[in-house]
C-alpha cells in the first residue's frame, strides 16, 4: 500500500460549526414535520409539558423515552429527530433540566442520550 493513500489528511470541525450544523439540520427537520403534520411542534411541546408534570422533582427521564410515551399517544412525526428542537425549547423555558446522560436505545447502545428532570416551574 502506497504511502500516499495512508496520508489522507483529516479534519476536525470546529465546536460552533458543529452545532450550527446540528440546530440548522434540526430547525430544517422540524419546519418538515410541521408541514406534513401542521400543529406538530405545538401540539409535541404541549404534550410532553403536560407528562412532565405529573412527575415528581425526583423522577429522572431520558429523552427517548419521552419521545417513545409522546408518539404512542399520536405525536409522531416523519422523523424522530424533530423533537430536538422541541427539548431545547423545553430546556429553555424551564420545563425540563438536563441532570445527565445515559445509553440511548435508539442508537445502537451508544452513550448519549439525554436524562433529564422536571425542573421547578
Amino acid at each position: 500500500m502506497s504511502k500516499d493513500i495512508l496520508a489522507v489528511e483529516h479534519r476536525q470541525m470546529s465546536m460552533d460549526f458543529a452545532l450550527d450544523t446540528g440546530h440548522s439540520a434540526a430547525q430544517a427537520c422540524i419546519e418538515k414535520a410541521d408541514e406534513l403534520s401542521p400543529g406538530f411542534s405545538e401540539d409535541a411541546y404541549q404534550f410532553i409539558l403536560r407528562h412532565v408534570q405529573t412527575l415528581s422533582y425526583t423522577d429522572k427521564v431520558s429523552c427517548e423515552t419521552l419521545v417513545d410515551v409522546a408518539e404512542a399517544n399520536g405525536h409522531k412525526p416523519h422523523d424522530s429527530r424533530a423533537y430536538g428542537p422541541i427539548f431545547r425549547r423545553l430546556v429553555r423555558d424551564g420545563v425540563l433540566h438536563r441532570v445527565g446522560y445515559g445509553m440511548r436505545t435508539k442508537g445502537r447502545g451508544a452513550h448519549g442520550a439525554s436524562i433529564y428532570a422536571r425542573a421547578a416551574l
